[in-house]
């Protein structure tokens, strides 16, 4: 499933425990990944629209895409 674009200031204070505790369930994914890299554990703590510049290079205003798919939500820049 596909939805997005979002613009990535939209996670500044919001991390991938947060993504995975408020939509996990309910969107039937346990995982969550930034380019297709599935994040390890530290990283959940970590602010999205961080991961987003340092993984995928965007500015506050660009915009990301999320999919899930296989019980993992992504966000990539397409």
């Amino acid at each position: 499933m596909w939805k997005g674009p979002v613009q990535v200031k939209h996670y500044k204070w919001w991390t991938a425990r947060d993504e995975l505790r408020v939509y996990g369930e309910d969107c039937g994914f346990s995982r969550v990944a930034v380019g297709g890299r599935v994040l390890d554990g530290e990283e959940y703590d970590i602010s999205l629209a961080e991961l987003f510049r340092e993984e995928l290079g965007l500015s506050e205003e660009d915009e990301v895409f999320v999919t899930d798919a296989n019980g993992v939500r992504d966000f990539s820049a397409r």
